[in-house]
Parts: C-alpha cells; sequence; structure tokens
C-alpha cells in the first residue's frame, strides 16, 4: 500500500511540475502566461540529462519506472516538456519570460483576452502586436519564443505560420528608422574628455571613461555597477552576490566580472600600464590614483546612471568640438578601442580577445573597407630588414 501511494504521489508531483492535463489534445484549449513562466523556471531547474548512459540503457532505465501506461503517459510528457526546453539556460530562461510577459500585457490590455488565457494568439493579434515594436530583429526573436511557449503549453500555433504575420514582420523591417552611424571615441579624443572632466573636478566621469575604453566595458551593466576588490578574489572567485572585483598589482589593472555578454562564465580582463602612449588614459595610473584611496567593496559609480553619463558625455563632446558630438553614447568607447587597435595594426584575433566579442558584432562594429585596405596595405608591405634581401633589376 505504501509502494502504491508514494507512486501515486510521485505522478501527481510530476503533473504539478510540468503542467501535464489529463488529455494531451488541446484543440480549442487555452492556456495563461504565468502557467507557461512557471513551468519554464520549473524546466530550468530540471532539464539535467544524463550523459553516462546509452540511449538503451537510458530507455531501459526510464521503462523500468514505468509500471502503468498512465505512469508512462506522464513520463512521455515530462520528456516531451524536456525536449522542447533543449538547452534551456538562464539566459534564455529571460528571452522567454520577456517574450510572454510582453504578450501578456498587449494581450490583456488590447487585445480582448481574458486573464490566465493569453494563449494561444491570434493571427490579427499577432499582426497588431508586431507595431508595437521597431525592429524586425526583435519581433521576429519575441515571435519564436513565443511560439515555443504556446507548443510547451500543447495549444495551436497555427497563427504563427500564416501569411499574414510574414507580411507583418516585412512592414516591422520596411518601417524601422535607419542604423546609427558608427561613431568612435578614440584614444586621441578620450584624452580630451579627460583634460574636460579633471577642470571640472569630476573624478567619477574620468574614472569611468578611463574604464570603459581600457576594458572595452558596456557601460550600463559592466562598467557603472563596478567594485573594488582583493586581488585575492582572483584566485578564490568573487564574494557571494559581487557584480565584478577591480584592483591594481604588479603594474598591471585587473578586473574579473561576474557576467559578460557572449561569456558563459563570466570574464577576467587585464591591462598593462600604457603610460607611454598615454598618461592621462592608462588604466593602472589613471585608474590606481583613484583605487589606491578606496576600501575593497566600494562601488565608486553608483552616483551616475546611463542617461546622466550619455547626457554630459554629449555636452563634453560638443565642447570639445568633436564632430557629430550630440549622436555619441556610452557603447563608442568600446568601439573606439577596437577602432585604434585596428589602427595600430593587431590582428582580428587580437582585437576579439580584447574586446571578448563574438566574431560578428565586432564586425559590425567596423569600417568593413577600411579594414580591407589595412589588411591589403599590411600584407603588401616590407619592412626594412626584408627591402635590403631583396634583390632590384640593377642588381641581378
Amino acid at each position: 500500500m505504501d509502494a502504491i501511494c508514494y507512486k501515486i504521489e510521485k505522478r501527481e508531483k510530476l503533473r504539478k511540475q510540468y503542467s501535464i492535463k489529463e488529455k494531451e489534445d488541446r484543440e480549442g484549449q487555452t492556456a495563461g502566461c504565468k502557467e507557461i513562466k512557471d513551468l519554464l523556471q520549473g524546466m530550468l531547474i530540471n532539464n539535467a540529462q544524463s550523459a553516462d548512459k546509452t540511449r538503451l540503457a537510458m530507455i531501459r532505465a526510464t521503462a523500468a519506472g514505468c509500471q502503468s501506461n498512465e505512469d508512462r503517459a506522464v513520463t512521455v510528457m515530462v520528456h516531451r516538456h524536456q525536449a522542447l526546453a533543449g538547452g534551456l539556460c538562464a539566459t534564455s530562461v529571460k528571452k522567454y519570460i520577456a517574450a510572454l510577459n510582453c504578450w501578456e500585457q498587449f494581450a490583456t490590455t488590447l487585445g480582448g483576452h481574458p486573464p490566465g488565457k493569453e494563449l494561444p494568439p491570434t493571427v490579427d493579434g499577432l499582426a497588431a502586436w508586431s507595431r508595437m515594436f521597431s525592429i524586425r530583429r526583435t519581433f521576429t526573436g519575441y515571435m519564436v519564443n513565443l511560439r515555443s511557449a504556446c507548443m510547451l503549453a500543447g495549444v495551436k500555433i497555427d497563427a504563427f505560420s500564416d501569411p499574414i504575420i510574414r507580411k507583418a514582420e516585412w512592414t516591422v523591417k520596411q518601417m524601422q528608422a535607419p542604423k546609427k552611424e558608427k561613431l568612435f571615441i578614440t584614444m586621441t579624443v578620450l584624452e580630451k574628455l579627460i583634460t574636460t572632466v579633471r577642470r571640472e573636478t569630476d573624478w567619477a566621469s574620468e574614472f569611468a571613461y578611463i574604464l570603459s575604453y581600457a576594458f572595452m566595458l558596456r557601460v550600463q551593466n559592466e562598467c557603472l555597477p563596478v567594485r573594488i576588490g582583493d586581488p585575492v578574489e582572483w584566485d578564490t572567485g568573487l564574494q557571494e552576490g559581487a557584480h565584478s572585483c577591480l584592483f591594481i598589482k604588479d603594474n598591471k589593472a585587473f578586473l574579473m566580472l561576474k557576467k559578460r555578454k557572449n561569456m558563459k562564465d563570466g570574464a577576467r580582463i587585464v591591462r598593462e600600464c600604457w603610460c607611454q602612449q598615454s598618461t592621462k588614459t592608462c588604466p593602472v595610473h589613471g585608474l590606481g590614483r583613484f583605487i589606491k584611496k578606496m576600501d575593497v567593496g566600494h562601488t565608486p559609480l553608483q552616483g551616475l546612471n546611463l542617461r546622466r553619463f550619455n547626457e554630459e558625455l554629449r555636452t563634453r563632446l560638443v565642447h570639445n568640438k568633436i564632430a557629430k558630438g550630440r549622436l555619441f553614447s556610452s557603447h563608442d568607447f568600446r568601439r573606439g578601442h577596437s577602432k585604434d587597435l585596428t589602427d595600430k595594426g593587431s590582428n582580428i584575433g587580437q582585437i576579439l580577445a580584447a574586446g571578448q566579442w563574438s566574431s560578428t558584432a565586432f564586425m559590425a562594429y567596423q569600417n568593413k573597407q577600411e579594414i580591407e585596405t589595412k589588411a591589403v596595405k599590411a600584407l603588401h608591405e616590407v619592412d626594412d630588414s626584408e627591402e635590403s634581401s631583396v634583390l632590384s633589376p640593377d642588381d641581378e
């Protein structure tokens, strides 16, 4: 009896955990976005799969735990959810939930869906939803994640393949704003900015400008929350809940980030002194003169936010008569450092490593014609030692 009760309890727990319904056929059924968000969180925790068993061994082990047709049905549904959520990680769950939150808000306020019955979406609803987007790629990504959520819920997904939706995607693309011109805060521009902020005695901006340029940081998520750390953390790992660890040691600047885009396990970045090239922007001494006065755990830029950062940056660029100063943004520090590396002859591998880019992201920042021109020039350049060994026609 205890064994039977245990099996029933286990089966009901699985049903609740994976939101399994009595009927697999949910034609005409509806589902709530909250239901799927809870399911995704559960899948994130329970999406592990054994890698030390063969396929046949896994089938036998799974079948051994199914004593009835109902057990088998529950097991199949569990594995179905795991297959649909394959490769699920914290980042992908955020994307799913972002799409669900956006659709839920639209469906309940404008789409006429009752709360708890936002899924499946209708063709008209998706077409109207598309007008909330200004970039086609974003709309397509949200559509893909919402469609996957509907598959997890077991509701109809016919609306997503309707020709009207393809037309809506094309319309979003046609109406999206033209791409912003690529601008660069190079070292020359940075030196002018440092001169300006020193005159204003704005040490926080000076710290932020050097930090974001030197380490090629995304200002909002990586630069502004930066934390002064202890060198011991480089070996032992970041303290619990810490965003980052910045310190100076052995004439080098060290930065460890808990999270970084395109980097699954965070990032570790080291910069050496470049005072011979530019004393104002050197990450070791430019940042070091501030860091030595700060305690471990201090967050020196906590008083800055992205809006203020960009507004002050543009004002200073205009003051320094930098062309199109009002169009610059925080990301141009990262972009500018990559351009400096390109101009000084660094190869693409070195630049990717310095900024920890995926190759496609790096190339999107660059003037491709300029890179090609410099690459061809570098290929055909002959240094002095090679030139002396080349025979002229007269020498033959």
